[in-house]
């Protein structure tokens, strides 16, 4: 009867499962409590594996190769468990087949990087899954609140387009009428993923925490944009990212060189953007702090800030090891390139003013080159705008300021570190000209 069922699929086989852009191989909507699938192999489906509207269900053991995203769905309800799953190969339904399904996709800012795992309801217990080979994500979600160190723990994704992509709509329409002061990813690991191992937007979020993660072999490690709040209203609202007991590892002997582009059908539609970053690898891309959202993955850059920013924004990292930053490769796309630990946003995303300070204590450097370390990227001459900074200076990436609090970043016993502000205003009285030669160089 409704909602007092009991069911277990445990044991067996299914094949070519699901029903093209219409049904999931196992649909458990609204029967109960005592729901129970375990230890089944699914092969080559036609579309997402295992979907569940229902409260209760457990799903672990289980073993699904080549099935649409997402592979595993928890839609609705409360107190499901998945754990200890595998899946490889995730098909994004919108490039199946090298099909082209058009540009109408719900919840944009989601469905262009859904997971292989995805979660939208609550107190869902995602224990040790796997996710390979993803098209998209291999884990999307809201996190768990913070201080929660049960819910979601030992999942791990890589050779995917990106690794844990939070769930925008999460802190905002889905949300509820409550809003979780502080959200948490925790004991998560992401390598070889093509462009963003972790990437979190929020748009009224107060903290955002990143704790016991692992990332390697990303062409970004982490990435925030954490905005929301209007300065130009005057809102004033501290607004925090903490990055805490993790490792990030530029090239490690897993890392490729040779690779030029993601397989399958993954770069097809044009907002997965596999091209948008550079070449070199960034651990940590400091956060932004913009005053509205940002249009990725509809537009590119993802990086993309307002022009004004909020309030009171810092990005914290404590407690963190960064390793193996340098030039690791002498052939391939990458050859010569020098990945970096620290990185501020580039020019070409306007981030003169969205960047909020970072905050560093607590660090441990293996085998980062000094020239590795850190890039503050050149500032962008269009910033040097008469009409906008009148005698004032233009020279942009204020935000981006490092304060290292303990010396284990930088040496010594700590200090700040900021970009190149030599750039003003043309017709300025003070500073140097934009043509100085000073004005050409950038700072890493």
């Amino acid at each position: 009867s409704f909602n007092s069922a009991i069911l277990s699929i445990d044991n067996i086989e299914m094949r070519y499962f699901g029903q093209n852009g219409q049904k999931y191989g196992i649909e458990i909507h609204d029967v109960g409590r005592n729901v129970n699938v375990s230890n089944i192999a699914m092969n080559r489906g036609y579309y997402g594996a295992i979907d569940v509207q229902s409260n209760g269900v457990n799903l672990q053991g289980n073993v699904i190769y080549r099935a649409h995203l997402p592979v595993i769905r928890i839609f609705s309800g409360k107190r499901n468990v998945v754990a200890d799953n595998l899946a490889v190969v995730g098909i994004w339904w919108y490039t199946h087949r090298d099909a082209f399904q058009g540009d109408e996709i719900f919840e944009v800012k989601l469905t262009p990087m859904m997971g292989m795992y995805h979660n939208q309801a609550d107190n869902t217990q995602m224990r040790n899954n796997i996710a390979c080979g993803s098209e998209r994500a291999g884990f999307t979600g809201p996190g768990s609140l913070c201080g929660d160190m049960t819910s979601f723990v030992g999942n791990i994704a890589h050779s995917s387009l990106s690794g844990f992509w939070w769930d925008f709509y999460s802190f905002g329409e889905r949300a509820g009428s409550v809003m979780a002061p502080c959200k948490m990813l925790n004991d998560f690991t992401a390598w070889k993923i093509w462009e963003y191992g972790i990437y979190g937007e929020t748009t009224s979020q107060a903290q955002l925490h990143i704790v016991r993660v692992k990332v390697a072999d990303c062409r970004v490690g982490i990435l925030t944009v954490s905005g929301g709040h209007s300065s130009i209203d005057h809102v004033i609202k501290p607004k925090e990212v903490l990055i805490k007991q993790s490792l990030v590892v530029g090239h490690s002997a897993n890392g490729h060189c040779l690779m030029t582009k993601p397989s399958l059908y993954t770069c097809k539609h044009y907002m997965a953007w596999c091209f948008h970053l550079p070449k070199f690898h960034s651990g940590i891309l400091f956060g932004s702090f913009p005053q509205v959202q940002n249009d990725g993955p509809k537009i590119h850059p993802w990086w993309e800030t307002a022009p004004e920013p909020s309030l009171y924004g810092v990005t914290k990292i404590e407690d963190t090891t960064l390793a193996n930053f340098g030039s690791p490769c002498i052939e391939g796309p990458r050859a010569n390139t020098r990945d970096v630990a620290l990185a501020c946003m580039p020019s070409g995303a306007n981030p003169a003013d969205g960047m909020g300070p970072l905050m560093a204590k607590d660090i441990e450097k293996v085998a980062v080159d000094l020239d590795s370390l850190l890039l503050f990227h050149a500032t962008d001459a269009s910033w040097i705008n008469g009409a906008d900074c009148v005698d004032m200076d233009c020279d942009g990436m204020k935000h981006a300021i490092i304060h290292d609090l303990d010396g284990t970043l930088m040496g010594g016993s700590g200090g700040t570190i900021f970009p190149r502000a030599e750039r003003f205003s043309r017709g300025s009285f003070f500073g140097l000209p934009f043509k100085d030669p000073v004005n050409h160089h950038q700072m890493r």
